[in-house]
């Protein structure tokens, strides 16, 4: 019976043994068929970007506060919130009655003054021929220059205008009727210019006879008489080409300042404006000329000694005081007028018509149509950023929308704030487009670098060993490249190859030498998978244990111990 026992206990043995052993060459054939692959990529050219970027806003490229210059009541209001403007439009005028009162008050001052300054140059005493055909040149002169006035009034002011229908037989009547209605403090133009006109044009022929009959033998008493008669007639033409060209200037002022439309377009009134001026210049040196000859008469009949009342010095100093007060004046008028500095938007306006504003008072802002997109990069980044550089903006309201822009503006000096510094840069955006606003979020992204046409890899497959960069390049050949991501085993190992790379970005990096187009380098390796690996550690569990049998006693049997006999 123990032998029994015995023979049986060895075929147990035996049979386990055998058993661990099929089950150890199992499982180690079976892992041997889970054999490593390799995700692959090739060397290819491409175009390399690098960038960096940041979120920020929409600011417009310009924006001012408008500020009167001169204090006053409004008196014109051209604009509103949201309206565009132009560079150059009127956009507020400032009552200016009290600045012209200035104006016209030193304009006569300077003329006074000349009038002195000439006395005192042209008053020295002449022999009595010298003197009579000094004032005979005078006369005919301002002879000529009325009848060029006369001819002036005709063509220019003149004109019949009857067809229009507005009630007005001449075009002055016109003119006159608008430029009293918009300063109704000025003299009455219509009245005025009728008047002396209507004397001027009776007077000229007898006194212009009177002048023509003067000569070097004509006594001097027969010259101071014609004088005397023709100098109260040019102190009335000297207001009346004052007056007419005062009409003209202020006519195309109301048609600038209120950008009315002419009813009537008979003149070109900056033509005539030019003539009036010119004439009015010559007919007042007309009147001072007359006038000093008249000085030079009296002062010669009187036996006056040549020596003057007058300090020539002194009177230019006063002459010259008064011509810039009077420039001083005319600068200043123009501050009573507001003008858009640029092509804009105005926005954020808080004043209207009949308002009264003093100087410095911010009637609105105005902002440029044109936006930019700003945000801020931090001192890493920064350092990579030029003016010039390519930008793309995209924003949050808009994902759909991606614009194209310019670098324009980086700060040199950095904001720091809780502990990190960062530099504003300003992109300007190629193209308008109707849907941006100022303050809408924008996210920036500038291309800091860019190569065409470069050698590059995929970044992922690049290694590090002992401070140098490598690939690993796949030798074997005739390898599919649509099988290179789902992974390719292969027959010969790759190799380690060391590289020097260029610039990079999150995705691709420059390859300077070491690989050339068309290699087959390794992405990524997949290794044999987890539940290959526990089933071999399995397997040689098992044959461990048959071998601790050997050394620990059979295994128990149905749950009984056999005897010890």
């Amino acid at each position: 019976m123990t032998k029994l026992l015995k023979n049986k206990k060895a075929i147990i043995i035996l049979i386990i043994i055998i058993g661990g052993f099929a089950a150890f060459w199992y499982f180690r054939s079976k892992n041997t068929t889970a054999e490593t692959k390799y995700i692959l990529s090739q060397v290819k050219r491409d175009n390399l970007l690098v960038s960096v970027s940041s979120s920020g806003m929409i600011s417009p490229v310009d924006e001012i506060n408008l500020n009167a210059k001169a204090s006053g009541e409004i008196v014109y209001l051209n604009m509103e919130d949201n309206q565009a403007v132009q560079k150059g439009d009127l956009l507020l005028k400032i009552k200016t009655t009290d600045q012209e009162k200035i104006i016209r008050d030193l304009e006569l001052d300077i003329e006074s003054a000349k009038i002195s300054l000439a006395k005192a140059k042209q008053g020295a005493q002449v022999d009595e021929n010298t003197l009579k055909n000094q004032t005979i040149g005078y006369l005919v002169q301002a002879v000529n220059d009325w009848k060029n006035y006369l001819n002036n009034f005709e063509s220019a002011l003149k004109v019949d205008i009857s067809d229009y229908r507005l009630n007005f037989d001449y075009l002055y009547e016109y003119y006159a009727s608008i430029v009293n209605f918009y300063f109704p403090e000025d003299i009455n133009y219509q009245q005025v210019l009728k008047n002396s006109y209507s004397r001027l044009d009776q007077n000229y022929q007898d006194k212009s006879i009177l002048v023509s009959h003067l000569n070097s033998n004509s006594s001097l008493d027969e010259v101071e008489r014609v004088l005397n008669l023709v100098l109260e007639e040019v102190k009335i033409l000297n207001d009346s080409s004052r007056a007419a060209y005062q009409l003209l200037n202020r006519y195309q002022i109301v048609l600038n300042d209120y950008n009315l439309t002419p009813l009537v377009s008979e003149r070109n009134i900056i033509t005539d404006k030019a003539a009036f001026s010119t004439l009015s210049t010559a007919i007042n040196t007309d009147l001072t000329n007359l006038l000093t000859a008249s000085k030079n008469i009296t002062n010669y009949k009187e036996g006056a000694e040549n020596n003057l009342p007058y300090d020539i010095r002194q009177l230019e100093i006063n002459l010259q005081k008064k011509e810039d007060d009077l420039k001083d004046a005319k600068d200043k008028l123009n501050d009573y007028y507001l003008y858009a500095p640029f092509d804009g938007i105005i926005s954020s306006l808080n004043v209207k018509k009949g308002d009264s504003v003093s100087s410095q008072t911010t009637v609105a802002k105005l902002i440029t149509a044109q936006t930019i997109a700003e945000a801020s990069f931090n001192e890493v980044d920064v350092v990579k950023i030029k003016v010039g550089q390519r930008a793309e903006v995209t924003f949050d309201a808009l994902p759909d929308l991606v614009l194209a822009g310019k670098v324009i503006e980086v700060d040199s000096v950095g904001t720091e704030s809780m502990g990190v510094v960062s530099y504003k840069v300003k992109v300007a955006l190629d193209e308008n487009n109707e849907n941006i606003k100022p303050s809408m979020s924008a996210n920036i992204e500038v291309f800091t670098e860019e190569k065409n046409n470069v050698l590059v890899v995929p970044s992922s497959a690049i290694k590090t060993a002992n401070g140098k960069k490598y690939v690993e390049v796949v030798k074997d050949a005739n390898l599919e490249e649509s099988a290179f991501r789902s992974g390719i085993v292969l027959t010969t190992p790759p190799e380690r190859r060391f590289i020097e790379v260029g610039i990079s970005n999150d995705t691709l990096t420059e390859i300077k030498s070491g690989l050339a187009e068309g290699e087959i380098i390794v992405l990524s390796v997949i290794k044999p998978n987890s539940s290959s690996n526990n089933s071999s550690f399995q397997g040689s569990s098992l044959f461990n244990n048959v071998g601790g049998s050997f050394g620990g006693g059979m295994p128990s049997m149905g749950g009984a111990r056999p005897s010890s006999r």
